[in-house]
C-alpha cells in the first residue's frame, strides 16, 4: 500500500513550502487546508500502521476547544485494529477527496468556467484536467473512488513543465489505489494549483 517513510517526506516537504507565503481568498485557503488535511489524515495513517497509535488510545478521554467551547470526548466502543486500520484509511481517502475538490474549485473560480477543455493545450489546462479526474473519481463513493472519465477525457494528460503525467484511459474503471497514483506527482499537482489559481 504505502510507504510511510516515503510519503511522509514528501508531505511535510510540500506542507512546508506553504508557510510564510501569505496567500489570500477562500478559494487558495481551501487548498491550503486541504495540503494540511493531507499531512494530518497521513501521520494519523502512519501512526497506525506502524503501530504508534493503538485502539487503547482511543479508549483515553480527550477534549478539544478550549475555556466555554471545549468538548471532552470519550469513545467507549473498543476499536479492533482492522477497524482502526480502516478508519485511518477513510481519513486518507477523505483528504484526497477534499484536496481535488479544493484545487477544482480553485481553478473554477479563477479561470470562471465550470471543467477543462476536453483537448487541453497549456501546462494550466493540462493540470486543472487532471485534478478534475481525481476529483470526479471521489465524486459518487468518496469510500470506494473509481475512476470514471468521460469518454472525452479517455487520453494521457501530461504537464510538461513538471514531468508529471496521468493515463486516465488506462485507469479508466479502476478503483482509486496508491499503486496507481504517484503521490509525489499529486502533491506537486496540488501545489501547482495553488499558485496557478492564486
Amino acid at each position: 500500500m504505502l510507504d510511510s517513510e516515503d510519503w511522509r517526506e514528501v508531505l511535510e516537504a510540500n506542507y512546508s513550502a506553504l508557510e510564510g507565503r501569505g496567500y489570500s481568498g477562500s478559494a487558495a485557503q481551501a487548498v491550503e487546508r486541504s495540503v494540511a488535511s493531507l499531512c494530518y489524515a497521513f501521520r494519523i495513517y502512519s501512526s497506525v500502521k506502524e503501530g504508534t497509535l493503538t485502539s487503547e488510545a482511543l479508549g483515553t478521554p480527550f477534549t478539544f476547544g478550549a475555556g466555554d467551547h471545549s468538548y471532552q470526548v470519550i469513545i467507549s466502543k473498543p476499536y479492533s485494529e482492522i477497524q482502526l486500520a480502516d478508519g485511518s484509511w477513510n481519513l486518507v481517502l477523505s483528504a484526497f477527496a477534499m484536496s481535488a475538490t479544493a484545487c477544482h474549485r480553485a481553478f473554477q473560480e479563477r479561470f470562471r468556467k465550470k471543467s477543462p477543455d476536453i483537448n487541453p493545450g497549456d501546462d494550466r489546462e493540462q493540470a486543472w484536467a487532471i485534478i478534475y479526474q481525481l476529483r470526479n473519481a471521489f465524486a459518487h463513493d468518496p469510500f470506494q473512488p473509481v475512476f470514471v472519465p468521460s469518454s472525452g477525457y479517455h487520453r494521457t494528460y501530461s504537464v510538461a513543465s513538471r514531468g508529471i503525467t496521468f493515463d486516465f484511459a488506462a485507469l479508466a474503471g479502476k478503483e482509486f489505489r496508491t499503486d496507481l497514483l504517484a503521490f509525489d506527482d499529486y502533491l506537486e499537482l496540488v501545489m501547482l494549483s495553488l499558485d496557478l489559481t492564486s
